[in-house]
């Protein structure tokens, strides 16, 4: 098939087309029964990280039209319980949202729960199955933030190493790819994550834009029972006979030998300067003809010059993000802001890189502009 970059969903989805082309299918109105399933195929292709180009990107885009109107029982109670609304779903809030409430069945619980809650047909039934969900994914949020605490707690502020290897005795299995993809985005190397238990020895690996991972972990081969993945993120079971420590040296050589110094840095992309006046509704409506945003196809960032720090203050539960106003009225939200702030004070001239996005609440929109990283202008 031409298309190399189909999720196993649009894979599913492909089988079901051919299915209703043949003259045996006795479904009567073919075309809407297709249609009605692009929800799903939406979904799982945005939640697989799959390329938003080509194929995937007109199966996501019409998928999200079916998705906002979607009939799916199921689909409707957890969207609610996101606090989302059906209308504005888009990549992102499929992505960061919905997305981790259907896939923490298969990982802390059991894989057959996000089955059932899209299979059910009655509202006590859906009801209950998107309760145990939600709850669940509470329970996951709570073990990540537990467990990266510690690691990164172990490893400290800048590591030595420039591929990551972590081995714990007790991570639950579904969690290794999660915590893998928040070390590559915290320390911009590519990270791999073992669960050493007595039955089995299990990890996962994620990687920086760029760097093949797969193609570089496969030269060691000799260690594992099971491997697959591709350039960005790999699975593997390692053989119990295997010493850790001697793979883990490996793993460390070919890190010093395959990546540069320059590449293992955050490195953020800039769509465009602009300035503050460029921003209005007209604008916004031109960036988000680009949409669905995701993987190979990543929301614009856009860079201000020289605008005046006018107001700073930090909000949320522990302090972490900051509200800002630069040039006397213009509003900005720095999530995740935390120390980076003390550098500033209400006065500097900086430079302000952000995406643009609508903020809604108790009925108003307005543009936000969230900001991604600034610095004090030269």
């Amino acid at each position: 098939y031409p298309n190399q970059e189909l999720a196993a969903v649009g894979v599913v989805f492909k089988l079901t087309q051919a299915l209703l082309l043949d003259s045996r299918c006795s479904i009567s109105n073919k075309e809407a029964f297709e249609k009605w399933l692009l929800d799903l195929v939406a979904v799982g292709t945005i939640v697989d990280s799959m390329s938003l180009l080509g194929e995937n990107r007109t199966l996501v885009k019409y998928g999200l039209l079916v998705l906002n109107k979607t009939r799916n029982l199921g689909l409707r109670n957890l969207i609610s319980r996101a606090n989302l609304n059906l209308g504005d779903l888009d990549a992102r809030s499929v992505s960061y949202q919905l997305g981790p409430r259907l896939n923490v069945s298969s990982r802390i619980g059991q894989a057959n729960g996000t089955l059932k809650l899209l299979l059910a047909d009655d509202q006590r039934s859906v009801n209950k199955f998107a309760e145990e969900l939600d709850l669940l994914n509470k329970e996951r949020q709570r073990l990540v933030k537990e467990i990266f605490t510690k690691i990164i707690s172990d490893i400290g502020p800048e590591p030595k190493e420039k591929i990551l290897v972590v081995i714990s005795q007790d991570l639950p299995s579904g969690l290794l790819g999660l915590i893998s993809n928040r070390l590559v985005d915290r320390y911009a190397r590519p990270a791999l994550v073992i669960n050493q238990k007595p039955e089995r020895i299990k990890g996962s690996g994620r990687s920086i834009s760029g760097f093949n991972l797969y193609q570089v972990i496969s030269t060691l081969k000799k260690y594992f029972i099971d491997f697959g993945g591709h350039a960005e993120a790999l699975g593997f079971t390692i053989k119990d006979s295997i010493d850790l420590e001697d793979f883990k040296k490996e793993v460390f050589k070919i890190g010093e030998k395959a990546l540069k110094s320059e590449v293992i840095k955050v490195k953020v992309t800039i769509e465009a300067e602009i300035d503050l006046e460029d921003i209005n509704w007209s604008f916004y409506d031109q960036l988000i003809k680009f949409k669905p945003f995701g993987r190979n196809n990543p929301e614009p960032n856009l860079l201000i010059r020289n605008v005046s720090l006018d107001d700073c203050q930090m909000v949320g539960k522990s302090g972490q993000h900051c509200r800002m106003v630069v040039n006397g009225k213009t509003k900005m939200i720095y999530f995740g802001a935390g120390d980076k702030m003390k550098e500033f004070q209400v006065g500097d001239k900086i430079d302000v890189i952000f995406n643009l996005s609508i903020n809604q609440w108790n009925g108003q929109r307005e543009l936000q502009m969230k900001v991604i990283d600034l610095k004090k202008s030269k």
